[in-house]
C-alpha cells in the first residue's frame, strides 16, 4: 500500500478498518515511509496515505511521541478509533476519538485510560481496554456506547437530529436541534482544514428544541468561501453531532 508507514522510530500497524474502497489504519507510526507525510498513529489509504487531520499525540519527544492506536471501527457512519494519546487533532480528546471525514470528535464523556479493542453490533460500540470509569460511571476494561440508551460510554444528551436547511446554501442557512437535557452546548462551523471558522453557539441551554443561524461570515465577520463545512454539536455529557453543509456562491 504505497511506501507503507513507518520512520525512524519503532513502527506498528495494530489495527485496520475497510470502509468502501478506503482503508483506515491504526497504530504506532509517524509518517508515510518516513516522508514528509505526517501520519501520526493514523491514516487512510485510498490510492495514497491521507492524515486524519493532526493525528494523535502523547507527549512532545518529537518525532518519537509514545502515542499509539490500537483499535478502528466503523460507528454510525464514522470511523472511532482507541488508543493511548492525549490530543486527537490538536483537541483534548483521549484515548477515545471519532473521525467524521474532516474533524475528531469525542464519543461521549468518553474514558479514563487506554482503549485496546473496539467492536461495533447492533447500534452499539462495544470498548474494552485498561480503564476505571466510562461516561463518567464506573465500568472496568469494558463499557457498551449506546446512542439511544443513558448508559455505556457516554450519556447522550443531544438527539440524533441536527438539521441544515437550506443545504446547499447561500449564503446563509438555518441550524436546527435538540437536547435531552440542560447543559452546555456548543456548535461550530469548521472548514475543510478542520478550522473552527464561526461558533454560533458557546452557552448553557435548557433541554428542547433549540434553533441557530450561519450568515455566510466567520467570527472576523469575513465572508465564508464556497465549499463544504462540517457544522459539529458538542454536548456536555453527549456525543456530538456532525452534518456536512454546502456553501455555493
Amino acid at each position: 500500500m504505497g511506501g507503507g508507514v513507518g520512520a525512524a522510530c519503532a513502527s506498528t500497524v495494530n489495527g485496520l478498518l475497510l470502509s468502501g474502497s478506503d482503508v483506515y489504519a491504526a497504530g504506532s507510526f509517524f509518517s508515510e515511509n518516513g516522508t514528509s507525510n505526517y501520519l501520526n498513529q493514523v491514516g487512510m489509504y485510498a490510492g495514497g496515505w491521507t492524515p486524519l487531520g493532526a493525528g494523535m499525540w502523547h507527549s512532545s519527544e518529537y518525532p518519537c511521541d509514545d502515542a499509539v492506536a490500537f483499535a478502528v471501527e466503523q460507528f454510525d457512519g464514522m470511523q472511532v478509533f482507541g488508543g493511548y494519546w492525549d490530543t486527537a487533532g490538536g483537541q483534548a480528546i483521549p484515548y477515545l476519538a471519532f473521525w467524521d471525514g474532516m474533524t475528531w470528535s469525542s464519543l461521549g464523556s468518553g474514558v479514563d485510560n487506554q482503549v485496546v479493542a473496539l467492536e461495533a453490533h447492533d447500534g452499539k460500540l462495544y470498548v474494552g481496554g485498561n480503564f476505571l470509569h466510562a461516561g463518567g460511571k464506573s465500568s472496568k476494561c469494558f463499557g457498551i456506547y449506546d446512542p439511544n440508551s443513558s448508559t455505556g460510554v457516554g450519556t447522550p444528551v443531544a438527539s440524533r437530529e441536527l438539521r441544515l436547511s437550506p443545504n446547499p446554501f447561500n449564503p446563509a442557512t438555518n441550524i436546527a436541534f435538540a437536547t435531552e437535557a440542560p447543559g452546555h452546548v456548543r456548535l461550530d462551523v469548521v472548514d475543510a482544514r478542520g478550522i473552527v471558522v464561526r461558533t454560533l453557539v458557546n452557552q448553557i441551554l435548557p433541554g428542547g428544541a433549540h434553533s441557530a443561524r450561519l450568515d455566510g461570515e466567520s467570527d472576523h465577520g469575513v465572508p465564508a468561501a464556497s465549499g463544504v463545512y462540517m457544522f459539529r454539536l458538542t454536548v456536555e455529557r453527549g456525543a456530538s453531532l456532525a452534518q456536512k453543509g454546502t456553501l455555493l456562491k
